[in-house]
């Protein structure tokens, strides 16, 4: 839809048209200085009024023929034969001047109609407004000249034209001319222009008078009368061959003007049906009258209601405050799924006002039982449902524990501060304004004005939850408890009257007397009995809500149907982290004074729920140059308890909240076909890291095999992937017998060397690859043979001589010997994982296989054997024991074998569907029952992505988990969003991604909330490439100019199945042949394919 104020779109003010184009020597040409219209301009576009019933042959103009009809508002496909077979079919032998444009060879919307005779015109007349025969239009006829109703044909003298806008549609020819007729005996004629398709009025016309003195009259006097339901708008109507050649006059302006205005609007130069003019020097901001906006580019479904529906919003009365109350009532409870209520809690958009661009902030905006639709469909055009469309939830649904991240915190208090001194005072506010007091604030440090016993208030604090505080309005008189703070005990900061060791005699010997010189009120107060002071402590309900769940609490993961349990909790309570106005990290109080950078964290995560296959707990986590440094209390040792030496925060360090919410490490794909750089921004956006694969861009090898082959390869690749956001390894080829080639490979910086069957995956290729892996410790990956073209799976396990090798899509759907290479998860040395188009098995995992595998190994459907080598690795039965073998942690690892059968983005996602639909089929862990979680099942599938593959790479002592030393590549979750959408990614500290609002908005969480790249992208050395050690020795690496940390892989050849993290079953394997049938230790490996999942459909509409 277009929109352009009125008077610079057909039926402008001061622009009647006067183009004859395509009608040239038909009609009457205006006299010289004749103000008005030609009657081609009149006519043009279907226009032209109806002829009153009294207009006959004789009020023909001069020259032109009597017997010829004007025949208006076609329809778009009626063409000369129509016409003429309507009137044969009425007894009429006629002659048919078809008018087309010039651009698209339709009709215009006119034609004009030569009868034999006079009188046959004339009866034929008489037909106006009766259905055209075979058509959805009335006649619309009149003779071909001039005029409109009550026209005075025999009268041509001079004529005045006036504009009339805002006409409503209930408004009509006779109703215009009645109006003006009863004041102005001069007044001609009116004429309504309609829209050539619908027939309907357009809003405006045109009213002619004889006399100029009544026009200027009628000008002034009917401004703002009513005409049928509105007030009219009235502005001179100038012809456009007075326009004086501007824009839209002359040859090339006016129907095909190439001018600006509105012709631009509808391409090739040519405007609407019925354009009338281009635009005059009034422009719509300087004319007071305008209350008129064009329309444009309307489908013609669309009615004159719902415009006016959709516009009504406009009317500029509406407050912000009007729309946050009104936002709260358009969707009710029904109209959603069960999760929206608990999860969409705020929603934040910023509108233009009359007064400007403001915020406004809907609090709870599903919050009744039934909404209104009308308001939520309001402007749409859509027609309003009935509420039996929605029938109501059954309440149950909204139980807190059924919602996506539910919390469910052990019932009772949590101790504040247990085991410090603690004194209570009484305070009095002498002040004039409000005095609010943090809860870590130096209480001897306050503001003057509050009188109280300061001698005794050395050394302590409020006793209240970190990072809230006590409010003192002028007058009151408070008794507040005040508890010891802890630590080294020394005050820093404040108003610097009490700064020092709390136990230094000289500070508190020379209190009193700065007190004084300070102007603070200090009154002494009797010591009171210590034993009769309560305890603050917290509902462990409203502590979680505050500081995130702590020990003993459960977490839902999503909307899966698993949930962790806090297992321990590093921060001290009553001295928790927190940011923000009269929070704990400030100056003195949380963040300590006087420490240099290198004494104090870059940054620090607060409060964070880690998830890692090291543990499921609380803690603060600290950030130096890139790593993690000390995971456990942050803060102020000079105040706080128990601070981590490593976990200083100073006026260097910055803060992200991670109260609320999980932690993970960074993901790692190892399985990447570079065919697109754009793959690293959408796997960083899911929760990747790290990526490890081969390839050269979209080339037919790299479609379907993850190599990059040949040292100008590698080179390129290197420093191609080093401006892309996430760690990079790349692999080689390895499928050579013969070792000079692949030595040249892994000297060049391949951090492994992929062995794929569509280069041959050969005995002999295997024996020469793993040798030259052994040589320069470097991974061997593995795609075997589907063909069983050199042997079976067993002579492929013999050829890897007991050598450690990742074997891909361990399954067989993404290929591998048919159909039993899921049988070497059995095997110590093979480190095995899957691929994710195939996780889990749902009802449609194989319908979407065949397609997929045809164009990614560029097979073709036309030979048989191709046919028969894809189908052959499309097994359901393998594919539900990949399943099972998964939930045992015989599987250890998952990626993604991107856009060559899977989907860089979808690792994390398809992981946790995975482990949650092995609950829901298979049950509770035995590790796990008896606890009310899943603990060990969320380590396993959590290791799965992070730091198995980091260990099988042989760079698990830069990545892979939420450990000290560790690269701080972190992802940080809403419990509610877990394992589909990140909140934040961390790329060694730096936020490299974020869920991030409107970019011009006045605060970051405005609509459209959406992942955007950060700043750590911009930043190379956020990330690392890594390479082999043969490549940093020989100083090749260096010779690349690589902006990128570049570090070399270690241990890759010494690693096996027992390194694996919670994932290293080795169950004695069987496979059927016939049957595909897979046994574990003589289970049978059986899954039923899942109907629904979580994390999926609901989880991106909104």
């Amino acid at each position: 839809m277009s929109f352009a104020y009125d008077n610079s779109f057909q039926g402008q003010p001061g622009a009647e048209d006067a183009n004859a184009q395509g009608v040239a020597g038909a009609q009457q040409q205006p006299q010289m200085g004749q103000p008005i219209e030609s009657a081609a301009g009149q006519f043009q576009g279907g226009n032209m009024p109806v002829g009153a019933p009294s207009s006959g042959p004789g009020s023909q103009g001069p020259g032109e023929s009597k017997t010829t009809l004007w025949m208006g508002e076609l329809e778009p496909w009626i063409d000369e034969n129509f016409v003429r077979s309507v009137w044969y079919g009425m007894g009429e032998q006629v002659n048919v001047k078809m008018i087309r444009d010039k651009f698209s060879g339709n009709n215009a919307g006119y034609c004009f109609v030569d009868f034999q005779t006079a009188e046959a015109a004339a009866k034929a007349l008489s037909l106006n407004g009766q259905m055209i025969p075979n058509s959805n239009r009335p006649f619309k006829l009149n003779w071909a000249s001039g005029g409109g109703l009550q026209d005075r044909r025999d009268d041509r003298g001079p004529e005045y034209s006036i504009f009339v806008g805002d006409l409503g549609p209930e408004v009509n020819e006779y109703v215009l001319v009645s109006l003006f007729q009863g004041k102005y005996p001069s007044c001609k004629s009116a004429k309504i222009m309609s829209d050539p398709i619908s027939g309907m009025s357009r809003g405006y016309g045109f009213v002619r008078f004889s006399d100029e003195s009544e026009q200027q009259r009628a000008l002034n006097e009917m401004q703002g009368v009513y005409c049928g339901n509105r007030p009219m708008r009235i502005s001179t109507a100038t012809p456009k061959n007075k326009s004086g050649g501007g824009p839209g006059a002359g040859p090339m302006g006016g129907m095909h003007g190439g001018g600006p205005g509105p012709v631009g609007m509808y391409g090739m130069g040519a405007p609407p049906l019925g354009y009338y003019g281009a635009p005059q020097p009034m422009n719509q901001f300087t004319d007071p009258n305008n209350t008129t906006v064009f329309v444009g580019g309307l489908s013609g479904y669309v009615t004159e209601d719902e415009l006016r529906s959709f516009f009504q919003g406009f009317d500029g009365r509406h407050t912000v405050a009007d729309l946050m109350a009104i936002g709260k009532t358009m969707l009710g409870r029904r109209h959603v799924l069960p999760s929206v209520v608990s999860s969409l809690t705020e929603l934040q958009i910023e509108g233009t006002f009359p007064t400007g661009t403001y915020l406004v902030t809907v609090h709870h905006p599903i919050s009744t039982e039934d909404g209104d639709l009308e308001k939520a469909l309001y402007g749409s055009f859509l027609p309003v449902p009935g509420q039996d469309v929605f029938p109501s939830w059954d309440p149950s649904v909204y139980e807190p524990k059924k919602q996506p991240g539910a919390v469910i915190p052990v019932k009772g208090r949590i101790v504040l501060n247990e085991g410090r001194t603690r004194i209570r005072l009484k305070v009095t506010s002498k002040g004039d304004r409000p005095i609010q007091v943090g809860s870590h604030y130096h209480f001897v440090e306050t503001n003057p004005f509050l009188e109280f016993d300061r001698v005794r208030a050395h050394g302590f604090r409020l006793d209240i939850p970190a990072g809230t505080s006590v409010r003192f309005e002028p007058g009151d008189t408070k008794t507040v408890t005040l508890v010891q703070i802890d630590g080294h005990q020394v005050i820093k900061g404040g108003n610097n009257v009490a700064s020092g060791h709390i136990k230094d005699f000289s500070i508190a010997e020379g209190l009193v007397e700065r007190l004084q010189a300070g102007g603070f009120l200090h009154v002494p107060e009797p010591v009171g009995d210590a034993a009769h002071i309560d305890v603050a402590s917290m509902d462990r309900q409203a502590y979680a809500t505050m500081f995130g769940p702590t020990t003993g609490d459960l977490v839902r993961l999503g909307a899966t149907d698993l949930w962790i349990q806090v297992e321990k909790d590093l921060t001290q309570y009553g001295d928790e982290c927190s940011f923000g106005g009269g929070k704990s990290l400030r100056e003195g109080m949380g963040q300590a004074g006087g420490r240099g950078d290198s004494e104090s964290l870059d940054t620090v995560i607060t409060n964070a729920l880690i998830v890692d296959w090291s543990g499921i707990y609380k803690a603060d986590i600290g950030i130096k140059n890139g790593h993690i440094v000390g995971i456990g209390k942050a803060g102020n040792p000079d105040v706080m308890k128990g601070v981590h030496p490593n976990l200083v925060i100073g006026s260097c360090t910055d803060v992200i909240a991670g109260e609320g919410k999980i932690i993970t490490a960074g993901g790692f794909d190892t399985h990447i076909h570079f065919i697109c750089p754009q793959q690293a921004y959408e796997a960083v956006a899911s929760g990747i890291t790290s990526m490890l694969g081969g390839g050269t861009g979209p080339s037919t090898g790299t479609n379907a095999t993850t190599c990059t082959p040949g040292k100008t390869h590698i080179r390129q690749m290197l420093q191609a992937c080093d401006s892309l956001p996430v760690n990079y390894g790349i692999t080689g080829k390895g499928n050579d017998s013969e070792l000079l080639p692949l030595r040249e490979q892994c000297e060049a910086g391949v951090v492994g060397l992929k062995l794929h069957e569509d280069w041959g995956s050969t005995p002999a290729a295997i024996d020469a690859c793993l040798t030259v892996c052994d040589e320069y410790d470097v991974q061997t990956l593995i795609h075997t043979d589907t063909l069983n073209e050199s042997g079976f799976v067993e002579q492929t396990v013999k050829a890897f001589k007991g050598r450690a090798i990742h074997t891909y899509h361990t399954e067989g759907a993404g290929g591998g010997h048919a159909p039993d290479i899921i049988s070497v998860v059995e095997l110590d040395n093979v480190l095995p994982s899957s691929t994710n188009p195939t996780r889990p098995y749902t009802r449609n995992t194989l319908d979407e296989h065949l397609d997929m595998l045809m164009v990614c190994h560029h097979l073709s459907r036309n030979i048989p054997e191709d046919v028969a080598f894809a189908e052959s690795r499309i097994r359901a039965e393998t594919i539900a024991a990949e399943d099972v073998l998964h939930d045992l942690g015989a599987i250890s690892m998952m990626s993604s074998d991107s856009q060559a059968m899977g989907r860089c983005g979808e690792v994390i996602t398809r992981t946790w569907h995975t482990a949650h639909k092995n609950k829901v089929q298979r049950g509770q862990l035995a590790e796990d029952q008896g606890t009310r979680a899943d603990n060990f099942r969320v380590k396993r599938y959590v290791s799965k992505y992070t730091i198995n593959p980091a260990i099988a790479q042989g760079m698990g002592h830069l990545i892979g988990s939420v450990e000290p030393g560790k690269l701080a590549d972190l992802v940080v979750w809403e419990p509610a969003n877990f394992g589909a959408k990140p909140k934040l990614v961390i790329k060694s500290g730096m936020i490299s991604h974020a869920q991030m609002g409107d970019p011009n908005a006045s605060i970051p969480t405005i609509e459209p909330v959406v992942m955007r790249p950060m700043f750590a992208p911009l930043v190379p050395s956020t990330s690392v490439t890594f390479v082999s050690q043969a490549a940093i020795d020989n100083g090749v690496a260096a010779s690349y100019g690589l902006r990128k940390r570049v570090e070399p892989v270690k241990g890759c050849r010494t690693v096996g199945k027992r390194d694996m993290k919670f994932n290293d079953a080795r169950p004695k394997m069987k496979v059927d042949p016939e049957r595909y049938t897979v046994e574990a230790d003589g289970v049978l490996c059986e899954a039923e394919p899942a109907e629904v999942l979580p994390l999926a459909q609901a989880y991106f509409v909104y």
